[in-house]
C-alpha cells in the first residue's frame, strides 16, 4: 500500500497543481500585467527552490519529481495570491 501510495503521489499533486493554475488563470481579465507576470516568476523561482530542498531531504527517489512538482505548484501558489493594487 505504500508503495503504491508513493507512486501515486507526483502524479496526485500534479494534477493538483495544473487544475489549481487553469482555473485561477481563467478568471484573470487581463493577462498583459506586468505584477502578474513578476508574481508568477517569483513563485517558480521560489517553487524550484522548494523542489530542490524537498529533494535533498530525500522525499522521493527520482529528483526530476521535485524539479519539476516545486515550479508548477509556485506557479500555481502564485496565480492564487491576490493583486495588491487596489482598482
Amino acid at each position: 500500500m505504500k508503495a503504491f501510495i508513493l507512486a501515486a503521489l507526483p502524479w496526485v499533486m500534479c494534477g493538483l497543481a495544473v487544475a489549481v493554475l487553469c482555473a485561477s488563470m481563467s478568471s484573470m481579465k487581463k493577462s498583459d500585467d506586468p505584477e502578474l507576470r513578476t508574481r508568477l516568476s517569483v513563485g517558480l523561482a521560489l517553487g524550484l527552490m522548494f523542489g530542490t530542498a524537498l529533494n535533498s531531504l530525500g522525499l522521493w527517489g527520482n529528483h526530476g519529481i521535485g524539479f519539476a512538482l516545486g515550479p508548477m505548484w509556485g506557479l500555481a501558489l502564485a496565480a492564487l495570491m491576490e493583486s495588491r493594487k487596489k482598482s
